[in-house]
């Protein structure tokens, strides 16, 4: 199943219906995805073959996306995802290409990353595991707070500036832990465990990195980052 999220207009001029649409001759009032109900019917319909067509004002809660060959979820402008899981997708888990908000999200086992924002997105309280690429990818000023990431190839990488990566746990991913490509990036209170490299970070652009501080350890600088 296939869910469009944003440019429904020009979705639908290039589209034409081949089976029943459940939701035909319903008021918006009935058919909008911030309903509960709503999305529990979506989860039902899904299990058949098809695609819903989501405007980019809707907001997509508590839903599964599994098992498809491209990407589990793709979204346009302004998403705004919650509580919904990702998983054995054949390309990246979730992807939203402007300003998406990501919360209480699962992305694993997808053949790319499981979480891949563009653009000021933002995604906390998450978990990406096993991914293929990176756990979360941020393409530019965006970010990743109190997430956790393991398992994968990268756990987080910001690949533009002015991204912010606070407050996440990174474990096991086989090439880095958290990664940035560019400098300006702001890299704070992370713990970091197992990665091949815990931190691939130009110099001077992130707090501290405390490397194996051992037990009972006292630390003075409240953005410190932590290695062990």
């Amino acid at each position: 199943t296939i869910f469009v999220v944003g440019d429904t207009t020009r979705v639908m001029e290039q589209s034409r219906q081949l089976t029943i649409n459940p939701f035909q001759g319903m008021p918006e009032s009935e058919r909008n995805v911030m309903d509960p109900k709503i999305t529990e019917a979506l989860k039902n319909f899904s299990v058949l073959d098809g695609a819903f067509v989501i405007r980019g004002d809707g907001v997509v809660e508590n839903t599964v996306c599994s098992d498809n060959g491209g990407a589990g979820l793709t979204g346009q402008t302004a998403v705004v995802v919650r509580g919904s899981t990702f998983n054995d997708n054949g390309d990246r888990g979730l992807e939203i290409l402007f300003n998406g908000l990501v919360t209480d999200c699962v992305a694993h086992s997808n053949g790319q990353h499981g979480f891949w924002l563009q653009s000021g997105g933002s995604i906390s309280d998450s978990r990406a595991s096993s991914n293929d690429e990176a756990g979360i990818y941020l393409n530019g000023y965006g970010s990743a707070v109190n997430n956790l990431c393991f398992n994968n190839t990268h756990g987080i990488i910001a690949v533009e500036d002015a991204s912010r990566i606070d407050s996440n746990h990174v474990s096991y991913n086989t090439a880095n832990g958290i990664q940035t490509l560019q400098a300006n990036n702001f890299v704070v209170r992370n713990t970091a465990r197992g990665n091949g490299v815990n931190y691939n970070i130009p110099a001077g652009e992130y707090g501290q990195i405390i490397t194996n501080p051992g037990n009972g350890f006292v630390a003075s600088n409240p953005w410190a980052n932590f290695s062990y």
